[in-house]
């Protein structure tokens, strides 16, 4: 049997399934950009059940900001959670889930204030490249937290998030 039958077989598959996805994807952002988030959670939901990390995403806020669903932290921590896991396929997961996760243990929504949880979010996603992860990361290092006060790290973090912003 010839594997690369097999590979294009798969290629093509994968290609013609993620179209499909963009397409619903992209209603789902076109009805969420016009208030209409009934139909975008209708959209995003199967979305996310299916992995896409961009609607799982998405879902949270939904949940943490209460659009066309009831409000709920824990709701907007697990899509975020979902969100976040490293994928098979290389994808990091959503360094934007990431950092709203360090900011619900920062903050203590939805969940007990928690500074090392926070912290592991934010450095992951700023690791990513989020600027606004960046930025918390080195005021973290300067001491805000009091989880590692780190004066070389903070000055590393905010040069990292001068560039990312400049």
């Amino acid at each position: 049997m010839d594997y690369r039958f097999i590979v294009l077989l798969i290629l093509v598959f994968t290609l013609s399934a993620t179209y499909g996805y963009s397409d619903d994807y992209q209603d789902g952002i076109e009805a969420f950009e016009q208030k209409d988030f009934k139909r975008a959670f209708e959209k995003l939901r199967p979305l996310a059940e299916k992995g896409m990390a961009d609607a799982q995403y998405n879902l949270g806020v939904m949940y943490e900001q209460a659009l066309g669903v009831k409000q709920d932290y824990q709701e907007a921590i697990r899509w975020w959670r979902l969100s976040a896991e490293w994928r098979p396929s290389g994808n990091q997961g959503s360094s934007q889930a990431k950092y709203r996760l360090g900011v619900f243990y920062d903050k203590g929504y939805g969940v007990s204030p928690d500074p090392e949880e926070a912290f592991k979010w934010y450095k992951l996603s700023a690791e990513q490249g989020n600027a606004e992860a960046q930025l918390k990361l080195g005021l973290i290092y300067l001491g805000r937290l009091k989880v590692a006060q780190d004066y070389i790290e903070a000055i590393e973090w905010f040069w990292r998030w001068v560039n990312n912003v400049w």
